[in-house]
């Protein structure tokens, strides 16, 4: 028998998603911080992320370089991620995150950004392979007008 086929113990299940839970949450504190390098190392390679929308911030791609990118535009601005709930379900091998929260960007003009996501994650082996947000798009483009307009 592989350990794929193995059948986790209700306590390993357990620690296996309070592992997951601490290692989104250090991520997202991380991205507020400014530094993107847990979440960007968390992909693997082939991962895909959605963040959905008609703005500059969309983007539907498997390029780590397009999501690193992403990433380090988003990290720069200090959000204030506050993260609500993480539900982790599945295996190490086959494992689903769902995670809800807000985020908030205090820009130079005095003008604030804020919105709230839920993200849908699939992980094999710790390693992200989608990644998808939904948010509000209508509040991610007026955050872009308020970008051009502050340039």
């Amino acid at each position: 028998m592989t350990i794929s086929q193995q059948k986790m113990t209700d306590r390993e299940v357990t620690v296996y998603a309070w592992i997951v839970a601490r290692l989104l949450r250090t991520g997202f504190r991380k991205l507020s911080s400014g530094d993107p390098t847990p979440v960007l190392n968390a992909f693997a390679p082939g991962a895909r992320w959605i963040f959905p929308g008609e703005h500059s911030w969309a983007l539907d791609s498997t390029d780590h370089t397009e999501i690193a990118d992403w990433f380090h535009r988003f990290a720069a601005y200090h959000p204030q991620i506050t993260v609500t709930d993480i539900v982790v379900k599945g295996p190490p091998w086959n494992t689903r995150v769902c995670s809800r929260g807000s985020d908030r960007i205090e820009l130079p003009d005095g003008r604030t950004y804020e919105n709230e996501w839920c993200q849908f994650a699939s992980l094999s082996w710790g390693k992200l392979r989608l990644d998808r947000i939904y948010v509000d798009t209508q509040r991610v483009a007026t955050l872009d007008r308020w970008l051009a307009e502050a340039r």
